[in-house]
C-alpha cells in the first residue's frame, strides 16, 4: 500500500511512470498481436501451396504408371556403353561417332569388326585418360550415321534412293548383314546359303535367322506404342507385303514428285524392313 501522506510531486510522477508501463506494455502486446496474426496468415498460405503441391504430386504420380512397367527402363540400350575402353571413336569425313564396341562388332566379317580389333593398325589410342581409341575414316558421316543406327536397332531407312547410296556403301564397310537386310526390304529377296554335303553336291539352304541379329534388336520405343498405333502398323504392312512386285508399277508421271527423292525415314519394329 502507499503512504497515506505522499508528496503531490512523487503522485504525479508515479501516475506517469504507470501511464507509460501501460502504454508500453500496450503497444508490445499490439505488436505481438500483428506478429501473431502475419505468422497466421502466412502459415495459412504455406498450407495451402502444400495442399496444391500434394494434388499435383498425386496428379504426377498417376500419369507416371508406365514406369511400373518391366519394359518401361531400355536397360539394354543404355548398359552397352561401358568404360572408354569398350568404346571406340570413328571419325568419319570428320565427324565423331564414339559407337560401343559390342554393337560395331555385330557383323564379324566387316571392317568395323576388324577396326575394334586390339591389334588393328588404323587405331590411334586415347591421348588422355577417359579417352576412347580413334579411328579415322575419310567417308560420308551422313551415310554412315545410318549404318550405326541400322547395327543398334536393326533399322534401315525408307526411303529407296537412300538405300541404294547406304547399299553401296555397305560394300565399302564389308557390310553384307546390311546388304542382305536392304535387298529384303526393299526387293523381297531372300538370299539362300550355299554349301556341300557329305557327298560333296552343291546344295542350298535358307539362312539361319539366328545369324541375321537384326531380326531380332529389341525396340524399347515400339513397346511404348498403345495397341491402335501396332493395329495400324500391323495393317499397313500387310497392304505393303501385297505390293512385292513394285517394279512393275508404271514410272511416275512428270508432274509427280518421284518418291526416291525424299530424304525422310522412319523406325518400324524391331527388325529392318520398309515402311511408308
Amino acid at each position: 500500500m502507499l503512504r497515506q501522506n505522499i508528496d503531490p510531486y512523487e503522485s504525479n510522477c508515479l501516475s506517469a511512470l504507470q501511464e507509460t508501463v501501460v502504454q508500453q506494455r500496450a503497444a508490445a502486446l499490439q505488436r505481438e498481436a500483428v506478429r501473431l496474426a502475419r505468422q497466421r496468415a502466412f502459415l495459412r498460405e504455406e498450407r495451402r501451396k502444400a495442399r496444391q503441391e500434394e494434388a499435383a504430386i498425386a496428379e504426377e504420380t498417376a500419369s507416371l504408371t508406365h514406369v511400373e512397367r518391366p519394359d518401361w527402363w531400355p536397360a539394354d540400350h543404355l548398359a552397352s556403353s561401358g568404360s572408354p575402353g569398350d568404346r571406340l571413336r570413328v571419325r568419319v569425313g570428320g565427324q565423331d561417332f564414339e559407337v560401343s564396341k559390342s554393337t560395331l562388332c555385330q557383323d564379324p566379317q566387316s571392317l568395323l569388326f576388324a577396326l575394334c580389333q586390339d591389334d588393328s593398325p588404323a587405331r590411334v589410342p586415347g591421348s588422355e585418360a577417359g579417352l576412347s581409341d580413334t579411328v579415322v575414316v575419310d567417308r560420308d558421316w551422313w551415310l554412315f550415321r545410318f549404318i550405326v543406327t541400322f547395327l543398334r536397332d536393326g533399322l534401315i531407312p525408307s526411303d529407296r534412293g537412300i538405300a541404294l547410296q547406304l547399299y553401296r556403301e555397305a560394300a565399302f564397310w564389308r557390310l553384307s548383314s546390311l546388304q542382305r537386310a536392304i535387298e529384303e526390304a526393299h526387293l523381297n529377296l531372300r538370299r539362300r546359303d550355299i554349301g556341300l554335303d557329305d557327298d560333296g553336291a552343291v546344295v542350298e539352304k535358307e539362312a539361319d535367322e539366328k545369324s541375321q541379329f537384326w531380326k531380332h534388336k529389341t525396340n524399347w520405343w515400339e513397346a511404348q506404342k498403345s495397341k491402335e498405333e501396332k493395329a495400324d502398323e500391323e495393317k499397313k504392312e500387310k497392304e505393303e507385303e501385297k505390293k512385292k512386285d513394285w517394279w512393275l508399277d508404271p514410272p511416275a508421271e512428270p508432274d509427280e514428285e518421284p518418291s526416291f527423292v525424299r530424304t525422310t525415314w522412319g523406325y518400324r519394329g524391331g527388325r529392318a524392313s520398309s515402311w511408308n
